[in-house]
């Protein structure tokens, strides 16, 4: 896990490179900008993008207001002329967004002026017609209307030799992965699926196998897990993970944020600046080659872009840091120890991937 967390030292550099940063973060925040109005709603990613925009915009104003004593003042008021304009384009953005006014009749339609009109009531009865008729009908959800075994929709606790689920699920249906300890939990490759991973204890948990089979879930949620291995996997929208201690995060997403998380390795492929806020002892590193696929080799990996909420200073940040290659796991554990969940017990697993440190591991042959 991350003991001390010192991420690399951020100098105060003279006024042309702090320049030529603020405008390469401006042009960052503009493309996420336009980018919205191309992220799906589903699973809250769309707001989320926004937080995302609106974090990044405050986190470049505190640093121009952390580093104006050594700005000229003509220059303080250019950033503060292209922070206003990225809150106003964020803005506009934000108000296409909203629903258009639904568009009626204010009167029936007219025929030939040789007809005779409609009586007032005929109107009004008429124009309310047209009116109800306007409103979309609502349809039914993309969910499955019967997943298996009903409404269950949750992995059970089953064991099958490391505790491995064998309850299957149809494509579209929530899956909830929660109350487990000391166990190896995986989820089946059938299909796209929202997650939910809450109250682990000591586990390894593989969601993996449906973004390695093509179908990464559409969004994952974590929360209150302890001392485990979380495998994401490849997952298309945004995660969220709350209250997790000592823990191995392996995940590539569009967007990702922490909450209230302490000593934990996080292994990430982040297209999007990662967010953390009230946590300590975090580190980052890029996903295992083992996780990666070829169009994430294709684009630019922002694991080591981190936006504090709780840490707008411009020096060095004690919350985070870089992980060392040193003190990262092997590229040979991820691909050849950590599948094996047949013949290695969930205690070694957690050793050679670092989530447990007091005692060697003990490996496969």
């Amino acid at each position: 896990m991350a003991s001390a967390a010192t991420n690399s030292p951020t100098e105060i550099d003279p006024k042309a490179r702090f320049f030529r940063y603020f405008q390469h973060e401006v042009t960052a925040l503009q493309e996420e900008i336009a980018q919205l109005a191309e992220t799906s709603v589903s699973g809250g990613e769309r707001a989320d993008g926004v937080e995302h925009c609106l974090a990044g915009i405050a986190r470049l104003s505190n640093e121009v207001k952390e580093s104006s004593s050594r700005i000229p003042v003509y220059d303080l008021r250019t950033y503060d002329e292209a922070i206003k304009a990225l809150s106003e384009k964020l803005q506009k953005t934000r108000a296409s967004f909203a629903p258009r006014p639904k568009f009626t009749f204010k009167s029936a339609m007219r025929t030939r002026s040789s007809l005779t009109s409609p009586k007032k009531e005929d109107r009004g009865r008429s124009e309310r017609r047209f009116e109800e008729s306007s409103w979309p009908k609502s349809t039914p959800a993309t969910m499955q209307d019967n997943p298996v075994n009903g409404n269950e929709d949750a992995v059970e606790n089953g064991e099958n030799g490391n505790g491995l689920p064998t309850h299957e699920f149809e494509p579209s249906v929530n899956v909830s992965v929660s109350n487990h300890e000391r166990k190896h939990v995986t989820l089946p490759d059938n299909g796209s699926v929202i997650g939910n991973i809450s109250d682990i204890n000591h586990c390894v948990v593989d969601l993996s196998a449906p973004a390695l089979g093509g179908h990464p879930l559409s969004s994952l949620a974590m929360k209150y897990v302890t001392e485990s291995l979380i495998i994401d996997g490849d997952i298309r929208g945004p995660v969220h993970v709350t209250g997790l201690e000592r823990c191995v995060i392996v995940v590539a997403s569009r967007q990702f944020r922490m909450h209230d998380c302490k000593n934990c390795d996080v292994y990430l492929h982040c297209s999007s600046r990662p967010i953390v806020e009230r946590c300590e002892g975090i580190s980052f590193a890029p996903l295992p080659e083992t996780y990666t696929k070829e169009f994430q080799r294709q684009t630019t990996n922002k694991y080591d872009q981190v936006d504090d909420f709780n840490w707008l200073k411009a020096e060095r940040n004690p919350h985070w840091r870089v992980l060392p290659p040193a003190e990262r796991t092997e590229e040979s554990v991820w691909r050849k120890i950590v599948p094996r969940e047949a013949d290695i017990n969930v205690e070694n697993i957690l050793q050679v991937t670092k989530v447990i440190r007091e005692s060697v591991a003990q490996t496969a042959p």
